[in-house]
């Protein structure tokens, strides 16, 4: 179904999680006849599912470039490894509901808060 590419880095002075979505590749046509998608990301974060985000869209394409960066204050330094990323890819739908093209699950638990993270995910 494609991948996704992401970093994750904590500022600890403002409390501070910060992420940053750089990419999808190889996303499924959504649309057999038109051959494209619309695609756009959810993000939020669990297990609180306080903080949801979300990129814009970007028409007709299976490996859209977003670069946008969202930062969720009030996140506490402890609370960092227990945080888990939950992406939802979709695809927008002007005339229905969106398309769910699939989603990545990303614990926080393995990475050093001290030290900005990339990383790719396949969907």
């Amino acid at each position: 179904l494609g991948s996704i590419g992401f970093s994750v880095e904590y500022d600890n002075s403002k409390q501070a999680l910060i992420v940053t979505i750089a990419n999808a590749n190889n996303l499924p046509p959504r649309d057999p006849n038109l051959g494209g998608c619309d695609p756009y990301i959810k993000l939020q974060l669990l297990p609180e599912k306080k903080h949801k985000c979300k990129t814009r869209v970007l028409r007709k394409t299976l490996d859209p470039v977003y670069d946008e960066t969202f930062t969720f204050f009030g996140v506490a330094a402890n609370q960092f490894t227990g945080i888990t990323l939950h992406f939802v890819i979709l695809s927008f739908d002007r005339f229905s509901r969106d398309d769910i093209i699939g989603e990545v699950i990303y614990p926080l638990s393995g990475v050093d808060p001290e030290e900005k993270f990339s990383t790719t995910r396949d969907i």
